[in-house]
């Protein structure tokens, strides 16, 4: 299934997809559709560090259902990265990462398709030009094929928003939006690297920032689900759906799927086995998110049933995405994933109908804390869910859970350790005249956390503090004529990276010499003998003596050593 874009501008670093290997999603709960439970329920699922990495997701599943392909947008290098993992890949050894594309500011607004032969196919936003852009690849992707496409005519930036579907024959359609005015535009390829389209605006909604959902029917004509300013009313919105008689979408029906208050956000379609459209939305009037089933795809005005999902007073729903969970080849029911947050918590939940008709649906799982952006594809008994996740909440969530009845639960992440970086000081094999020194090292892309180790010798650095690289850590009491060794490591919760390569540094205390004083002949001393003894205390840590003597103490410069006497 498709991504979704967020109506409302939020940037947050981390990546990750849930794979889940289920028999059943969950166990709907009987009665007619009321406000759901809100009750969490957990079985243990399997999982490692948390990613830190990109944000805006697009996930699939291979048709041999072995393989989930995972689109993102990476937040630091402003790439649009490919991932493919085994299902079951916990720790995503089996993985490959492409970078797809790199030329600018790409990959925002991705989504992801797959042929049957299961080549990926993507469309994404081109922020640096404006531009949709199409990359086409064969797994593991190695050399993608892409595509930009511009708007030859109004030069307007066309690429926001994107839903990709192929058709039977292989070649993919996109619904996007131009970020001016919202016009809704549908390009079809008229081959499979998309070097030759057409690209046509098909509806005028005049909301840049609400997404548009696009599915293909079994004869592969576009159903296309959009947001449209009523009247012109940019703060009041319809949801409508529009039915295409051909390809190109030259011939369409329109037809109003709600316009009670300001709804069609967040919007995503999925068709049944009859072509019956499934809609998930938001509306942002009452904060609710939305289910549209309509029953006559030509004519969705007069056929279609509302569902409303009510949540908690303080919460509010932004994402969504929909798919099918098929039980037998004709009994399927929707699963919705959506992005739901209250005062103190941001969640990715997943809801559940119990069937085709969604008369009652199943308790959410909110076991996705932080999960934005949701995207998600189901296929047999396999369940993928992409999100990404707020960094503030770094360690807290090592032993997500989820609530499924049977099978096995999977969280597969993405992302980098941090990148290499080096310590600063005290310098490698430097002296240090004091019993105290600050330990410092540089910063560096994808921390989340900096921590040191200190010991007197390289085996015992083994234990690590917490600290912060630009205020350092402040060691006391450092004893003369040792010598020291400190590693720093940086951690995100993909990975750890020592710095300097994994050398470990060291520094040797040599503390000067302890304050004395002289004790013959006594300051300001008068009638001494013309022959007399200079004598002082000892002093600690000395391991020589000098002194001067002189006419005025301006003069007093000549030292001469005496060794250890005094």
């Amino acid at each position: 299934m498709r991504r979704l874009f967020m109506h409302n501008s939020l940037s947050i670093p981390l990546v990750y997809i849930v794979c889940v290997i289920h028999a059943l999603l969950f166990s709907p709960v009987a009665r007619a559709i009321a406000a759901p439970d809100t009750t969490d329920t957990q079985s243990t699922a399997q999982s490692r560090a948390l990613p830190f990495e990109g944000q805006h997701t697009a996930v699939a599943i291979t048709s041999d259902n072995k393989k989930v392909a995972f689109a993102y947008y990476d937040t630091f290098t402003k790439d649009l990265i490919l991932r493919v993992h085994a299902v079951n890949d916990v720790y995503g050894s089996s993985a490959t990462k492409t970078t797809i594309d790199s030329a600018g500011d790409v990959g925002k607004q991705v989504d992801l398709a797959l042929t049957s032969t299961n080549v990926v196919v993507l469309s994404y936003y081109d922020e640096t030009n404006g531009n949709l852009k199409y990359a086409r690849c064969a797994i593991p992707c190695t050399s993608p094929v892409v595509t930009s496409i511009a708007d030859t005519d109004a030069g307007r930036s066309i690429g926001s928003l994107s839903d990709i579907e192929v058709t039977s024959t292989g070649l993919a359609v996109i619904a996007h939006k131009d970020v001016e005015n919202g016009n809704v535009y549908l390009t079809t390829c008229k081959n499979t690297a998309c070097s030759s389209q057409t690209t046509d605006i098909i509806a005028r909604s005049e909301s840049p920032m609400t997404p548009v959902g696009l599915a293909l029917t079994r004869s592969d004509l576009p159903i296309l689900a959009f947001a449209v300013a009523a009247g012109g009313d940019t703060s009041n919105h319809d949801l409508k759906l529009m039915y295409c008689a051909d390809i190109a979408c030259s011939s369409e029906n329109t037809s109003v799927v709600d316009s009670s208050g300001n709804t069609g956000y967040g919007i995503d379609i999925v068709l049944g086995a009859d072509d019956e459209p499934f809609i998930s939305y938001i509306n942002d009037t009452t904060t609710q998110l939305q289910l549209a089933v309509c029953s006559d795809i030509r004519d969705c005005s007069n056929n279609m049933t509302l569902y409303g999902y009510s949540k908690f007073a303080a919460d509010a729903v932004l994402d969504t995405a929909i798919d099918l969970h098929y039980v037998t080849a004709d009994r399927y029911r929707p699963v919705i994933s959506y992005h739901r947050y209250d005062t103190f918590d941001q969640y990715g939940s997943i809801i559940t109908c119990s069937n085709t008709n969604c008369d009652s649906v199943g308790s959410p799982y909110n076991g996705l804390l932080d999960g934005y952006g949701v995207s998600m594809a189901i296929r047999a008994d396999i369940t993928a869910v992409g999100f990404y996740k707020n960094g503030a909440n770094v360690y807290n969530s090592l032993n997500t859970a989820f609530p499924l009845t049977a099978g096995t639960n999977y969280i597969i992440e993405v992302g980098e350790a941090p990148e290499a970086f080096n310590k600063s000081s005290p310098a490698n094999r430097s002296i240090v005249k004091s019993s105290s020194t600050i330990l410092r090292s540089a910063f560096t892309e994808g921390a989340l956390q900096y921590e040191y180790c200190f010991a007197t010798s390289i085996a015992a650095c083994t234990n690590w503090t917490v600290f912060y690289p630009y205020s350092g850590a402040t060691r006391t009491g450092l004893t003369h004529n040792t010598t020291y060794y400190w590693q720093v490591r940086a951690k995100n919760r993909i990975g750890t990276t020592l710095a300097n390569s994994n050398t470990i540094w060291r520094f040797t205390v040599q503390l000067p010499p302890a304050t004395f004083n002289k004790t013959a002949p006594a300051n300001n001393a008068i009638r001494q003998k013309t022959s007399l003894t200079l004598a002082w205390a000892a002093s600690t840590r000395a391991t020589s003596y000098d002194y001067c003597i002189a006419l005025s103490a301006r003069a007093c410069t000549n030292w001469k050593s005496v060794g250890t006497k005094r």
